[in-house]
């Protein structure tokens, strides 16, 4: 039975860590086409994200075979703060990059209607 979960845990770190590196492959991608604010805090978002992630699983594994529970928690909460910041700055690249985008559209929009 306890390999069943095991699998489920496996499964879905492997479908996280794609789907971030997808994600950061697209930021990597924007940056190279057009290197502004927005797709710099893009990039740098997901970077920090996407190695806080990977790294988080293998300390996780390391602190729950050899530390004590209480560092456990301590490790889950300061990996949770950071997890958040590094989503907050994805997404003030991302209302950056939404403004600056509709701000563009607009002024196609214009011109095209003189």
């Amino acid at each position: 039975m306890t390999e069943s979960y095991l699998s489920y845990f496996i499964a879905s770190n492997v479908l996280t860590i794609l789907s971030q590196i997808s994600v950061w492959i697209v930021c990597l991608l924007l940056i190279l086409r057009k290197r502004t604010l927005s797709s710099i805090l893009l990039l740098l978002g997901s970077t920090l994200f996407t190695l806080s992630s990977v790294s988080g699983i293998f300390i996780q594994a390391l602190l729950a075979r050899t530390s004590e529970p209480e560092t456990l928690l301590k490790y889950n909460g300061i990996l949770a703060l950071s997890t958040a910041l590094f989503y907050v700055i994805f997404a003030i690249g991302f209302v950056i990059f939404i403004l600056d985008y509709l701000k563009f559209s607009r002024e196609v929009t214009n011109s095209s209607s003189l």
